[in-house]
């Protein structure tokens, strides 16, 4: 039943939400190729409805220069610079600097060959990326020289036999966890990244979300319907939930609780576990009867406050502490957005898969083959 349902599914949403590094009630997200940020504070758009890319973004990440590194500060806020990350359909990474005024300049510019799916910083700022051919490469941003224009070559890591839908990094920065569309989750070691550590294979569906726990744990969500728990070190898989639904987005809030997106109601739903060892769902608590497409985490006085992104682009946050009748709070981006929806099916031809449908300058590009 799982393995029909995930051959049937339909397009699922892919867009990327986070908090600001430094000011965590300013939230970030992108719905098309849009940019977004708005600080729930104050009350603020940082950024509203900004054309960053020429297609869809599918990717979003922030890092914080370090104190060392930033030219003669002049007080204790500018010693400390943010860099955004952006990447999507229109195959551009770029690498963002935020200014004191809270605008954003582009700093770095990569053209890519094929459509970037997933990108995130790592421990040493450097970008790493996944793209629809099931590659995965580091940008080295200390080999990149803004002001004279030249951007490095990417480095090739490895290589998926599918495309890479999924890409996390544990906190330690010791391993890049990537899951794909033919329902494989890989463990990479890093930085050299030529070892692999673990695979975990179960999931019947291609994989939609990650999330680590620790360097212990990984958590996962399919179109299979499921959500399942596995042990980082060797693979093994330790929970498989149902959910009844296909899951597009999850997001860790606390050690032993995570939220998901389901494509039906409830569509936000709250999974706490047996802790230690996630090794059962004690709790399964709706949030919102609504669809979302995306959920993250506002870290606010030591908890973390549910946000996520509605059907329309708009965020939704919770209401006033105290206020337990009201509806989420809404902020509105003026009229509603298209959804963000992609299609990552595997059921296409097995040896020719099109980066871009539609695209008259696009060409098939050979598959990678499985070794006999």
């Amino acid at each position: 039943m799982a393995a029909s349902r995930a051959k049937g599914s339909p397009p699922l949403p892919l867009l990327p939400l986070r908090s600001h590094p430094l000011r965590p009630r300013t939230m970030a997200w992108a719905v098309g190729r849009c940019l977004f940020a708005f600080n729930t504070e104050t009350s603020v758009w940082e950024q509203c409805k900004r054309e960053a890319h020429s297609d869809a973004i599918r990717a979003l990440d922030a890092a914080v220069l370090p104190h060392g590194e930033q030219p003669s500060p002049s007080s204790a806020e500018s010693s400390a610079t943010v860099y955004w990350l952006s990447a999507g359909d229109d195959k551009q990474v770029v690498v963002w600097r935020e200014s004191s005024s809270d605008s954003w300049q582009r700093q770095w510019e990569l053209s890519h060959s094929k459509k970037v799916v997933a990108a995130l910083f790592d421990p040493n700022r450097d970008v790493l990326f996944a793209d629809r051919f099931g590659d995965v490469y580091r940008w080295s941003l200390h080999m990149t020289k803004a002001d004279e224009g030249d951007s490095a070559e990417p480095q090739l890591l490895f290589s998926h036999l599918a495309i890479v839908t999924a890409m996390v990094m544990t906190e330690s920065g010791r391993f890049v966890i990537t899951g794909d569309n033919h329902e494989k989750i890989r463990v990479t070691c890093y930085p050299q990244a030529a070892e692999i550590h673990s695979f975990c294979l179960g999931h019947l569906g291609q994989i939609t979300s990650l999330a680590c726990a620790g360097d212990e744990f990984i958590v996962s969500t399919s179109s299979d319907c499921t959500l399942r728990v596995w042990q980082l070190e060797d693979g093994q898989q330790i929970l498989s939930h149902s959910l009844g639904a296909a899951v597009s987005s999850l997001c860790r809030v606390a050690e032993n609780a995570v939220v998901v997106c389901c494509e039906t109601a409830p569509g936000l739903r709250h999974i706490s576990f047996n802790s230690p060892g996630l090794s059962a769902v004690s709790d399964v608590s709706p949030l919102s009867q609504e669809v979302p497409q995306a959920v993250s985490v506002m870290p606010v006085a030591g908890s973390n406050h549910v946000i996520w992104v509605d059907q329309g682009g708009h965020l939704r946050y919770p209401p006033a502490a105290g206020n337990t009748t009201a509806e989420w709070c809404r902020i509105s981006v003026g009229e509603d957005l298209p959804p963000a929806l992609v299609s990552l099916s595997k059921f296409t031809d097995p040896d020719y898969a099109e980066e871009a449908v539609g695209d008259d300058d696009a060409q098939p590009q050979p598959r990678k083959r499985r070794p006999k």
